[in-house]
């Protein structure tokens, strides 16, 4: 039971010394940043252009893939449980 005092002892010097060292730091300007306001909106592409684009399977690609590997799936477990 004597670890607890000692833990928390650690505990408070530890966020202490922390506390401490922030305290010090010196924060960058930000005056010299541009506005948010003041960017143009960034372009939004549908994602299936997106997706194409890149090569990935279409959603009915994708769902065949996933119907052939759950058939799979369970003609391996029926040959585990030896039906």
């Amino acid at each position: 039971m004597a670890r607890q005092p000692r833990y928390a002892a650690l505990m408070i010097r530890s966020l202490s010394l922390l506390m401490c060292l922030t305290a010090c730091t010196t924060l960058p300007q930000v005056d010299g940043v541009s506005d948010q306001a003041s960017l143009p909106a960034p372009r939004l592409l549908p994602t299936d252009d997106l997706l194409m684009q890149i090569g990935a399977p279409t959603a009915a690609q994708a769902g065949n893939t996933l119907d052939a590997r759950a058939a799979a799936l369970r003609n391996r477990a029926a040959g585990l449980r030896g039906l």
